[in-house]
Protein backbone atom coordinates (compact mmCIF):
# COMPACT_ATOMS: atom_id res chain seq x y z
CA UNK A 1 0.00 0.00 0.00
CA UNK A 2 1.00 3.70 -0.53
CA UNK A 3 1.41 3.63 3.68
CA UNK A 4 3.69 1.28 4.01
CA UNK A 5 5.86 2.67 0.78
CA UNK A 6 6.30 5.94 2.86
CA UNK A 7 6.79 4.19 6.26
CA UNK A 8 9.97 2.35 4.95
CA UNK A 9 10.59 4.64 2.03
CA UNK A 10 14.57 4.93 1.56
CA UNK A 11 15.47 2.09 3.47
CA UNK A 12 14.99 -0.97 1.30
CA UNK A 13 14.97 0.66 -2.29
CA UNK A 14 17.58 1.59 -4.48
CA UNK A 15 20.63 4.70 -4.86
CA UNK A 16 17.44 6.38 -6.73
CA UNK A 17 14.59 6.08 -4.42
CA UNK A 18 17.51 7.04 -1.58
CA UNK A 19 17.57 10.28 -3.73
CA UNK A 20 14.51 10.54 -3.57
CA UNK A 21 13.76 10.18 -0.12
CA UNK A 22 16.78 12.61 0.49
CA UNK A 23 15.17 15.08 -1.82
CA UNK A 24 11.32 15.15 -1.29
CA UNK A 25 11.20 13.83 2.02
CA UNK A 26 9.13 11.12 1.83
CA UNK A 27 9.00 10.83 5.40
CA UNK A 28 7.84 14.02 5.88
CA UNK A 29 5.12 13.28 3.47
CA UNK A 30 4.04 10.31 5.67
CA UNK A 31 3.62 11.70 8.46
CA UNK A 32 1.80 14.97 7.03
CA UNK A 33 -0.59 11.99 5.67
CA UNK A 34 -1.54 11.36 9.59
CA UNK A 35 -2.94 14.81 9.78
CA UNK A 36 -5.09 13.88 13.23
CA UNK A 37 -2.01 13.01 15.04
CA UNK A 38 -1.16 16.77 14.66
CA UNK A 39 -2.36 20.11 15.61
CA UNK A 40 -1.19 22.21 12.93
CA UNK A 41 -2.73 24.13 10.38
CA UNK A 42 -2.49 22.14 7.25
CA UNK A 43 -0.91 25.02 5.52
CA UNK A 44 1.59 25.09 8.00
CA UNK A 45 2.48 21.65 7.73
CA UNK A 46 2.68 22.06 3.79
CA UNK A 47 5.40 24.86 4.51
CA UNK A 48 7.27 22.34 6.02
CA UNK A 49 7.60 20.34 4.12
CA UNK A 50 8.33 22.89 1.36
CA UNK A 51 10.62 24.40 3.67
CA UNK A 52 12.62 20.93 3.90
CA UNK A 53 12.23 20.18 0.33
CA UNK A 54 14.28 23.83 -0.74
CA UNK A 55 16.92 22.91 2.18
CA UNK A 56 17.26 19.64 0.82
CA UNK A 57 17.70 20.61 -2.32
CA UNK A 58 20.18 23.39 -1.91
CA UNK A 59 22.29 20.74 0.03
CA UNK A 60 21.35 17.91 -2.78
CA UNK A 61 22.96 20.77 -5.63
CA UNK A 62 26.53 20.94 -3.65
CA UNK A 63 26.43 16.89 -3.99
CA UNK A 64 25.47 17.59 -7.89
CA UNK A 65 28.77 19.98 -7.87
CA UNK A 66 31.36 17.27 -6.45
CA UNK A 67 29.46 14.65 -9.27
CA UNK A 68 30.57 17.10 -11.74
CA UNK A 69 33.86 17.62 -10.42
CA UNK A 70 34.45 13.76 -9.88
CA UNK A 71 33.73 13.88 -13.60
CA UNK A 72 35.92 16.42 -14.88
CA UNK A 73 38.78 15.40 -12.98
CA UNK A 74 38.33 11.58 -14.19
CA UNK A 75 37.88 12.58 -17.33
CA UNK A 76 41.26 14.56 -17.41
CA UNK A 77 42.89 11.30 -16.76
CA UNK A 78 43.78 9.32 -19.86
CA UNK A 79 42.82 5.97 -18.75
CA UNK A 80 39.72 3.63 -20.47
CA UNK A 81 38.17 3.26 -16.48
CA UNK A 82 38.92 7.07 -15.67
CA UNK A 83 37.04 7.75 -18.90
CA UNK A 84 34.15 5.72 -17.60
CA UNK A 85 34.11 6.99 -14.57
CA UNK A 86 34.28 10.75 -16.04
CA UNK A 87 30.83 9.24 -18.32
CA UNK A 88 29.23 7.66 -15.03
CA UNK A 89 29.47 10.43 -13.20
CA UNK A 90 28.38 13.42 -15.81
CA UNK A 91 25.45 11.07 -16.50
CA UNK A 92 24.64 11.12 -13.04
CA UNK A 93 25.51 14.58 -12.18
CA UNK A 94 22.88 15.75 -14.95
CA UNK A 95 20.09 12.80 -13.59
CA UNK A 96 20.36 14.21 -10.26
CA UNK A 97 20.56 17.96 -11.17
CA UNK A 98 17.01 17.51 -12.90
CA UNK A 99 15.97 15.88 -10.25
CA UNK A 100 17.06 18.50 -7.28
CA UNK A 101 15.49 21.31 -10.05
CA UNK A 102 12.07 19.56 -9.37
CA UNK A 103 12.15 19.29 -6.05
CA UNK A 104 13.21 23.04 -5.49
CA UNK A 105 10.68 24.12 -7.97
CA UNK A 106 8.10 21.92 -5.51
CA UNK A 107 9.29 23.14 -2.36
CA UNK A 108 9.23 26.82 -3.58
CA UNK A 109 6.23 26.70 -4.29
CA UNK A 110 4.55 25.31 -1.30
CA UNK A 111 7.11 27.35 0.87
CA UNK A 112 6.34 30.42 -0.53
CA UNK A 113 3.48 30.55 -2.94
CA UNK A 114 1.02 28.60 -0.96
CA UNK A 115 1.13 31.35 1.79
CA UNK A 116 0.77 33.96 -0.58
CA UNK A 117 -2.60 32.54 -2.50
CA UNK A 118 -4.68 34.03 0.50
CA UNK A 119 -3.63 37.41 -0.30
CA UNK A 120 -3.83 36.64 -4.31
CA UNK A 121 -7.43 35.73 -3.72
CA UNK A 122 -8.21 38.93 -2.01
CA UNK A 123 -6.59 41.14 -4.47
CA UNK A 124 -8.28 39.98 -7.07
CA UNK A 125 -11.30 40.37 -5.19
CA UNK A 126 -10.81 43.88 -4.61
CA UNK A 127 -9.25 44.27 -8.44
CA UNK A 128 -12.41 43.02 -9.75
CA UNK A 129 -14.80 45.24 -7.38
CA UNK A 130 -12.70 48.71 -7.89
CA UNK A 131 -13.39 47.72 -11.62
CA UNK A 132 -16.98 47.04 -10.69
CA UNK A 133 -17.01 50.26 -9.53
CA UNK A 134 -15.80 52.03 -12.73
CA UNK A 135 -18.26 50.30 -14.66
CA UNK A 136 -20.85 50.85 -12.73
CA UNK A 137 -20.02 55.04 -12.87
CA UNK A 138 -19.38 54.75 -17.32
CA UNK A 139 -22.50 52.92 -17.53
Amino acid sequence: TVGARFDNAGQDGGAFDKLLNFIFGADSLYTFKNVTSMNLDPMVGLMGIGDKMVTRSITAVGVVVVASGISAIAGAIPNPVSEFVATLFDKLAGLAYLVVLIGLGAGLMLFYLLPLMPFIYFFFAIASWVMEIFEAIVA
